[in-house]
């Protein structure tokens, strides 16, 4: 704490003191002395009056005294500052920067009204104690209001400006919106700096520590007020994820909608959850979510008619309304064509795929499978249609012409896959050149053939936690070990190509490798399919398996993200507001509660302090009262001296 002077030059009329002390040196009359013989029995009493006359003359000096240094104090407004701020002034101008915080978790109704709208009107009650200087309004998202250049000197801008922002869809950096509106002060004339960062303190805006940059000479005159708006007592559940799998579909056929509703409060919550596709309402599920944790919910329906449909999952209306509904968007197709590239199609080629082709399309009534076949050789490549094609398999190929390679990369480039099953009609010459280092498509260096010693050799080594795999970890769904592969060619992934191996033989040579080419995928099996090279299409896991390949491969469900809020702005739980000022670099925030009736209080207490005017009134009007009686008091005693 210290003292300071709103008017400090007033303080010269501490000089004023002296009068009363020359008064009493010079102001005093000199009296003749005559001498009674009958009366010298009463000068020891009169010496002893004397004596208590001159101690009351002191003591009423110290009083007038007193009067007129009170009077002075008075006049020069004393207030008690916080320490740390002795250069301020607050009686000078302010200007202030409000950071409104307009990310979407403000949306938080608590008693009726959106956490937002009391950050609002707390801003505008903020606002009413600047009469002297300029002001501005920056949003910590600012895709509603651009950032300002300057400070406003109309107050009434500012003020709408404040009453008419608007909640972002998205969060925002607090750091370079502190730091913008430090630099706003820095050009501004005012004396007084003051930042106030009206926000609800969420945890997941904080991950990292603030730096606040601050000119030279500004660190004693700039201030950061964080007003909190957050609460650690908070319910809200959110549908933080939805979407078609596969995102692409064939019409007729059974699609997925799979969900996550998520419940970022301690209580255990039951909530209906919806399904809407194109704007229709499909079915609904009542779910129960546990405290602090998430709960799956799948929605299955027939695929609608052919083209870009959109749906969204929600759950009833809770005090964060803005994560009750998430969008999602599907493409639906004609059919889901599966394309095998020949070198010809002669019976012996198209025999060789009939383990492969049979699997995506058994032609039974048993098994219902999304997919459609189709063989196109090599020269028919370069006039394909790849519009409801599900994946280009080049089956045992020897090599592609230049025209058909170029339509291959922009297939993949926009989002197709394609999987490589090499046979013993390919060129590796050819591979090796031109697949792998011309146009990086194909991700592995072919070797040698490889013939196990002891007559086959298994797949021991597999990345269970790839999609494609992850299903089969469960015991009962498939044993990948079991199946033979008599021979297969030794692939070298580059490594500098982002191949990733999903799946090993026993001796460690890759079986499936994975690379990304664009936004599309590269599959490259080690062989084919087919009697003499293995007997991996004779396991029960092998339909399911190329299955879910062919799944995975498809594109995915689209989240809406324009309109979806980010999970983060779900979870509400706020930053500990005594552990806030670790967080922050080059400055020491103040840290008030929007709950606190005399917020407004104590702003105009830490900017202008304790006011000591009233105080010292009461005190001079006291002692000019003590000084009338003693005056009165003194002028009767010398009436009583002179008389004796």
């Amino acid at each position: 704490m210290g003292l300071t002077f709103l008017s400090p030059w007033l303080l010269l009329g501490l000089s004023a003191v002296c009068i009363p002390i020359i008064l009493h040196f010079t102001g005093k009359r000199r009296k003749k002395t005559v001498f009674f013989p009958s009366l010298k029995f009463l000068i020891e009493v009169q010496k002893r009056t004397v004596r208590k006359v001159k101690i009351f003359q002191i003591l009423l000096l110290c009083v007038r005294i007193l009067c007129l240094a009170l009077l002075a104090l008075l006049l020069a407004r004393p207030v008690i500052r916080y320490a740390g701020r002795l250069l301020s002034n607050p009686g000078a101008s302010t200007g202030a920067v409000f950071v409104l915080d307009n990310s979407p978790s403000l949306g938080y109704v608590e008693e009726g009204t959106p956490r937002f709208e009391k950050a609002k009107l707390t801003a505008l009650k903020i606002l009413d104690t600047i009469t002297d200087g300029g002001s501005a309004l920056l949003l910590l998202n600012p895709d509603t209001l651009p950032s300002p250049a300057m400070l406003n000197s109309s107050l009434a801008v500012v003020r709408g400006q404040i009453r008419n922002a608007a909640l972002s869809k998205t969060g925002g950096d607090p750091g370079f919106s502190i730091n913008e509106a430090f630099h706003l002060l820095r050009f501004s004339p005012e004396f007084n700096k003051e930042v106030f960062f009206l926000t609800d303190l969420q945890r997941t805006s904080f991950q990292n520590p603030v730096r606040v940059n601050l000119d030279k000479g500004m660190e004693e005159r700039a201030k950061l007020y964080i007003v909190n708006f957050g609460s650690p007592d908070f319910n809200n559940l959110a549908v933080s994820e939805a979407g078609v799998s596969p995102g692409i579909c064939a019409q007729g056929q059974d699609l997925e909608v799979h969900s996550t509703i998520s419940n970022f409060s301690s209580t255990d919550r039951v909530v209906r959850v919806d399904l809407y596709i194109d704007g229709a309402r499909k079915t609904e599920k009542i779910v129960s979510v546990r405290g602090n944790s998430n709960a799956s919910v799948i929605f299955r329906e027939i695929s609608p008619s052919s083209g870009i449909h959109t749906g969204y999952v929600e759950i009833e209306p809770d005090a964060l309304t803005s994560d009750d509904r998430h969008y999602f968007s599907f493409e639906v197709r004609r059919k889901l064509e599966v394309i095998f590239v020949l070198d010809d199609l002669s019976d012996e080629s198209l025999k060789s795929t009939v383990y492969l082709a049979t699997a995506l399309n058994p032609h039974t009534g048993k098994i219902h499978s999304p997919f459609t076949v189709s063989f196109l050789s090599s020269y028919d490549l370069e006039r394909a249609s790849f519009e409801d094609c599900a994946s280009v398999i080049l089956f045992n190929l020897r090599q592609l012409s230049r025209r058909a390679l170029e339509r291959l990369s922009g297939y993949l480039r926009g989002g197709g896959s394609i999987i490589f099953f090499p046979g013993d009609r390919i060129d590796r010459s050819y591979y090796n050149s031109v697949l792998n280092k011309e146009y990086s498509i194909f991700p592995a260096r072919v070797e040698d053939l490889e013939n196990p010693v002891q007559g086959f050799s298994s797949i021991t080594l597999v990345d269970w936690r790839h999609p494609v795999f992850s299903k089969f970890q469960i015991p009962d769904q498939g044993d990948f070990s079991s199946a033979h592969f008599f021979k297969f060619w030794r692939l070298k992934p580059d490594s500098d190509s982002g191949a990733s191996i999903l799946a090993s033989f026993e001796n460690g040579l890759p079986f499936l490798i994975e690379k990304e080419y664009g936004k599309g995928k590269v599959m490259v099996f080690a062989g084919i399919p087919s009697s003499g090279w293995n007997d991996f299409f004779l396991q029960p896991v092998f339909v399911a398996f190329i299955h879910e390949l062919i799944h995975y491969l498809l594109p995915a469900g689209t989240s809406i993200s324009d309109i979806n809020p980010l999970r983060s702005e779900s979870d509400l739980t706020p930053v500990n507001p005594g552990k806030i000022s670790s967080y922050f670099e080059g400055i020491q925030p103040v840290v008030l509660d929007s709950k606190n009736p005399g917020l407004i209080e104590e702003i105009l207490l830490r900017r202008q302090g304790i006011s000591l005017r009233q105080a010292l009134v009461w005190f001079l009007l006291c002692l000019l009262l003590l000084e009338s009686i003693m005056s009165n008091w003194f002028v009767s005693k010398e009436r009583e001296t002179a008389g004796v």
